[in-house]
Formats: structure tokens, C-alpha cells, sequence
């Protein structure tokens, strides 16, 4: 008699309870799960819409910064490229100034 008690009094927990998962990782995925479903689903037809523009904004911002920076890193390494033609320039008419110099030095050494 007492183990039938026994029997419908732990039916009656088990479907009041329903299924529960045995381990403790998939518990709490479950619950983070349902947590974010919560947070995220907003209430109204409006509000789902004003959370995607809102999106839609974070990812153009996002892409616009990002095209500025490069942008800007372009933009620097052709300054650099640009410095380092005009450093070559002058370093060779230096050195065709020098090679005239030593070119007019010669010369006067051989009249004399």
C-alpha cells in the first residue's frame, strides 16, 4: 500500500516539475538561453523595428570609422612615399652638385 502511495505522490512531483536536464552546464545554457530570449524579443511590432535600425546604424557607423581609418593610413603612407622621392631627389642633386665640383676642381688642377 504504501509504496503505490509512494508511486503517484512522485508521479504527481515529476509532471509537476516536468523534464530537467541532468547536467549542470546544459542547466545553465538553458537558463542564459532563455535569459537573452527574454531581453531581446521587445514587446511591440515598433520596438523590434527601432532595435534593428538601431543595429543597422551600429554597423554603418562601424563601417564609416573603419573607412576612415583606412582612409587615413592611406593617406599617411602616401606622405611617406612622397617624403622619401623628395629625399632621393635631393640626395642625387647633391651628389651631381658634388660630382660637378670635383669635376670643376680637376679641371683647374690640370691647367695649372
Amino acid at each position: 500500500m504504501k509504496s503505490k502511495e509512494i508511486r503517484r505522490v512522485y508521479i504527481r512531483i515529476r509532471e509537476t516539475l516536468g523534464p530537467v536536464s541532468r547536467t549542470p552546464l546544459r542547466i545553465g545554457t538553458a537558463e542564459q538561453e532563455e535569459r537573452t530570449e527574454d531581453t531581446s524579443m521587445p514587446q511591440a511590432k515598433g520596438e523590434t523595428i527601432r532595435a534593428e535600425e538601431e543595429r543597422m546604424r551600429a554597423e554603418k557607423e562601424r563601417v564609416r570609422v573603419q573607412q576612415e581609418k583606412e582612409k587615413e593610413r592611406k593617406l599617411e603612407e602616401a606622405m611617406k612615399k612622397k617624403a622619401e622621392t623628395e629625399k632621393k631627389k635631393k640626395e642625387a642633386a647633391e651628389r651631381a652638385e658634388q660630382e660637378r665640383l670635383a669635376e670643376i676642381a680637376r679641371v683647374k688642377v690640370e691647367k695649372e
